[in-house]
């Protein structure tokens, strides 16, 4: 191992440094590390250089991911480098000679390797393309290049690199403090480096400290440097049902396919441009969130992240869009008083503290009157309400209506939250809103829901998976991503939600329930207490002491298969 260094750049987290450098001293006892820290003086990892394979190097503070890791390369001897963030962590999987082998073998320049976090492989798309002023990213059919190794586009910053490969494209861009994930991998495909993707090799991600940083670079982002510099100026994520066409266009890139993609990246990324049948000046409406999961699965804190941006208001949840959905069924238009009724009637109108009659006055000014308009107008007045610009929903019982949400609202973009469906059982048997106490009927329930809302994203073009452990775990990074997939600036106010949390769960009241139950106001708010807290990184599996043998067993049973389709460890 004396031809690989491993190259890290640190920032604000010794304790996770320090773990991560005991981690490979294990497991490569031999191979050289160099460490460049933009972090504080005083951490003590400068005690880290008093092993002789250490080259510890303290920067100027702050300087940069980008910047830290080009000072880094610099001093890089051998042949090949491996990339690490400072939050990663060995294990006997981590097999770095195994990454040499294969990036010999087939002639790569770069190979990656996966992250396992919570006990799950992380997920990452496999292809990106420019496309005009489009950056288009999309997954599936890979290219398989030999047995356990894809040609990918982009990896995870666990790779194994060609140290003169990387040098050759100039390390990565020094103005990006942070987004330099997309850039120097668009520079790496644009000079032709062959990357690929190892699975089986992998470490494991523990992440910790994001919001601290967050705060203290002040929630800047480079990504529009990253699109000025690149000629783009949005990312479309390309459903499945679109992949297959594509990767028939790429393996044949003649002219005539070349238009072909283009004809699909353009229906991809302006699917709302069909609302302009319902009113001509629709295509200008910005994105709309709906966070949609299981309940207990995370909804409820993505929502008040997303809602603590100075921007996006989100409401508790409305269900009025249930029956309007059912109503557009009819062959009839509503009017505006039927729409009203339905609406300003509906059990969950309270929580929106909004007055009725001055939304039938609104809703009658409209000209002319769709339900779609209705439905806008009814959240902008919410979100008008609370000095915002933007709004959004989260009602999980919409996860079942993604399609008929989508041809009501083209503007609708997905958010789905998954979490460990075994956690999730053993939070929701507890509430008065669970569809059974039994762990086998709870594992049905979450097998079942999240199957029926994975079917309507698949039918959706804008649709994002997210997982609860993520969010939890590394939320500057996981809202990134939301924020990018809403066309949302990221502000760090998402990341102290909890700090305006009491303020927001004020307007919850007492519910009337169909069958005429009603759950107190108190009780609503019980179960939502963890949300004064930032997020419990211990409340990421509980199922593991919660629930007994016999109840994981059970569990696995009949929801065992979705569980190991979701990474998720059995």
């Amino acid at each position: 191992m004396r031809d690989v260094t491993f190259l890290i750049k640190t920032f604000e987290r010794p304790a996770l440094l320090k773990s991560l450098v005991r981690g490979i001293r294990r497991y490569y006892p031999s191979a050289p590390v160099v460490i460049a820290d933009d972090g504080s003086p005083g951490s003590g990892n400068d005690a880290l250089a008093a092993d002789p394979l250490v080259e510890y190097h303290g920067l100027a503070y702050d300087g940069g991911i980008s910047s830290g890791r080009n000072f880094a390369l610099a001093r890089v001897r051998t042949r090949y480098f491996v990339l690490l963030d400072d939050d990663f962590e060995f294990t006997r999987k981590t097999d770095i000679p195994k990454l040499v082998e294969l990036l010999e073998r087939h002639g790569l320049d770069i190979v990656g390797g996966s992250l396992r976090q919570s006990g799950f492989r992380r997920h990452i798309e496999s292809h990106f393309t420019l496309e005009g002023e489009r950056l288009v990213v999309f997954d599936r059919p890979r290219t398989r290049l030999a047995r356990g190794l894809y040609r990918f586009d982009w990896v995870f910053n666990f790779f194994l690199a060609r140290t003169a490969s990387v040098r050759a494209i100039g390390g990565w861009d020094e103005r990006l403090k942070l987004n330099e994930h997309l850039d120097f991998f668009l520079r790496a495909k644009k000079a032709a480096l062959k990357v690929g993707y190892a699975p089986a090799v992998s470490v494991s991600h523990k992440p910790g400290g994001a919001a601290a940083t967050a705060r203290i670079r002040g929630g800047e982002s480079y990504l529009p440097i990253v699109k000025r510099t690149h000629g783009f100026r949005e990312i479309v994520y390309l459903k499945r049902a679109r992949r297959d066409r594509v990767r028939n266009v790429l393996v044949h890139a003649s002219d005539a396919a070349r238009m072909k993609l283009s004809r699909l990246v353009r229906r991809a990324s302006s699917a709302h441009r069909s609302e302009a049948r319902i009113r001509p000046t629709a295509p200008s409406l910005p994105p709309v969130p709906f966070i949609v999961g299981v309940g207990r699965s995370g909804t409820t804190l993505l929502r008040m992240m997303l809602d603590a941006h100075p921007d996006l208001a989100i409401p508790a949840e409305t269900y009025f869009l249930l029956p309007l959905l059912r109503r557009r069924a009819w062959p009839v238009r509503l009017s505006p008083a039927a729409f009203c009724r339905i609406v300003t009637g509906h059990r969950a109108w309270p929580d929106l503290h909004l007055s009725a009659e001055d939304v039938e006055r609104e809703v009658r000014s409209l000209e002319p009157f769709t339900t779609a308009d209705g439905v806008r107008l009814v959240y902008h007045l919410y979100a008008r309400g609370q000095g915002k610009t933007r709004w959004g929903d989260k009602t999980p019982a919409y996860g079942r209506r993604l399609p008929e949400i989508h041809r009501l609202l083209p503007e609708a973009r997905f958010v789905h939250i998954i979490r460990d469906g075994r956690d999730t059982a053993l939070s929701l048997r507890g509430q008065w809103f669970a569809p059974t106490r039994e762990i086998k009927g709870l594992a049905r329930h979450w097998r079942k829901e999240v199957r029926a809302i994975r079917r309507g994203g698949a039918a959706c073009p804008y649709y994002l998976e997210i997982r609860f452990e993520d969010l939890v775990r590394e939320a500057r990074t996981t809202l990134e991503r939301i924020c990018v997939f809403l066309e949302l600036p990221f502000q760090t106010a998402m990341l102290d939600y909890h700090r305006g949390a009491e303020g927001r769960l004020r307007e919850l009241g007492d519910q009337r329930l169909p069958d005429g139950r009603v759950i107190g106001r108190d009780s609503r708010l019980a179960r939502l207490q963890r949300l004064g807290s930032p997020p419990d990184a211990s409340r990421i599996g509980v199922w593991r002491t919660g629930l007994t043998l016999e109840e994981q067993a059970a569990f696995a049973a009949e929801a065992g298969d979705l569980l190991e389709e979701l990474g998720y460890e059995l």
